[in-house]
């Protein structure tokens, strides 16, 4: 891994206004429709919530009784994150979608293999806050045979992540949501279609491992369970909004002389690093380029005025900014 110094000239502007500092903007809940259909049906159509905006993060969770295994096919612009089988009897998929500025009013999954043979259930919520580039952290799942039903513990490793637990059954049960979270919904398709999901809801002040999340279903029955851990969209300055990132780590700070800063790239791809002084003023620019991997750079403090300063770094998939004095 080599290192490339950028030498600048950097001074220090006069000014009185600090920018503010906030942690990642929260992720929010913005409702959900649901709809089922009966056992002649091979789609589900699934309302488009009254709340969607642009930009928002849609989640749709479709599941049915089937004789084998199926394989759904999402509306345009859809994106599958997981799909679950249980052999014979149960399957879940769960798609996701940016929000565009114009969407339709409802959305059809549809199931071309014709094994969706028993009624089916989706239901899409709205969560808003998420980042729109790289919006999932991670992810688990699980199949289990018999309440309680437990997914095991995943680690995230950025702050602010909102944590989701999805599950549902061929049985038509009513659920408990797992400890300390909040439920989303919890529906059947009707009294006799022996189907239902439901989803819970925590946000993550801290990255790190979730823990364990079990959900308790009315009946002993086969469930599907699914584990996600949604990105927050940004952190908010006095300046701009920028993309929440983990990719990035300078040192040390504080500076007296040279500036080190580290980015992984999963590609070779053009960079743009600026500097900011308090009050958002632009100080300097460079452009430059980084390899697949760990690149290192290096900036030239020395002659910088004491003081706070702001670092941007944008590559085409990330952009971040990090704060560090001058002293």
């Amino acid at each position: 891994m080599k290192k490339i110094l950028i030498a600048i000239n950097l001074l220090m502007a006069n000014c009185m206004l600090l920018p503010t500092i906030s942690s990642a903007q929260a992720i929010t809940s913005h409702g959900h429709t649901s709809n089922f259909a009966g056992a002649s049906a091979f789609s589900v159509t699934v309302a488009k919530p009254s709340t969607v905006q642009q930009n928002d993060f849609l989640l749709a969770h479709i599941s049915g009784r089937v004789i084998t295994g199926f394989a759904l096919t999402a509306p345009s612009g859809w994106t599958l994150i997981r799909k679950l089988n249980s052999g014979s009897q149960f399957g879940t998929h769960v798609f996701y979608k940016i929000a565009s500025a114009s969407e339709p009013v409802n959305y059809t999954f549809t199931d071309s293999t014709g094994s969706m043979l028993y009624d089916k259930l989706g239901a899409v919520s709205v969560w808003r806050g998420v980042n729109i580039t790289s919006p999932i952290n991670v992810k688990g799942d699980t199949i289990s045979n018999g309440s309680p039903h437990t997914l095991r513990s995943v680690t995230t490793n950025v702050d602010s992540c909102m944590i989701l637990t999805l599950f549902a059954d061929g049985s038509g049960s009513t659920w408990i949501p797992p400890a300390g979270m909040t439920e989303e919904y919890d529906t059947s398709a009707s009294q006799s279609s022996y189907v239902s999901v439901t989803l819970g809801q925590v946000l993550q002040a801290s990255m790190g491992s979730t823990g364990a999340k079990t959900s308790v279903s009315q009946y002993n029955s086969l469930a599907t369970g699914f584990i996600i851990a949604l990105q927050p969209v940004s952190f908010s300055t006095g300046i701009s909004t920028f993309y929440a990132d983990a990719s990035i780590r300078i040192f040390p700070n504080p500076v007296a002389g040279e500036l080190n800063f580290q980015i992984f790239s999963k590609e070779q791809e053009n960079i743009s690093i600026e500097i900011y002084d308090v009050c958002g003023k632009l100080i300097t620019s460079k452009s430059s380029s980084v390899s697949e991997g760990n690149n290192l750079f290096a900036i030239d403090m020395e002659s910088a005025s004491k003081g706070i300063y702001m670092l941007n770094v944008k590559t085409k998939s990330i952009s971040v900014r990090k704060k560090f004095v001058k002293q």
